[in-house]
């Protein structure tokens, strides 16, 4: 494991310590949280990029549902 070391306040380590928060693993898990939220972005980002080249190769490209609805109306 790797270390990571902070630089917080004086009055923040005192109060970290008398509501025995454990900061260690907050800021674990929050880094963590951190990362997934980075995927998401990272993902949706390709999502949104390979439409805007599915509509420029093949002209509109709608919602699912709209093209699901344009069918049944038909």
């Amino acid at each position: 494991m790797n270390i990571i070391s902070i630089t917080i306040p004086e009055e923040l380590k005192r109060e970290l310590k008398e509501y025995k928060i454990n900061y260690n693993n907050e800021v674990r898990k929050y880094l963590e949280l951190l990362v997934k939220k980075e995927k998401i972005k990272e993902k949706l980002n390709d999502i949104n990029n390979n439409r805007s080249k599915m509509k420029a190769k093949y002209g509109i490209f709608d919602d699912s549902y709209k093209l699901i609805r344009n069918d049944r109306d038909r």
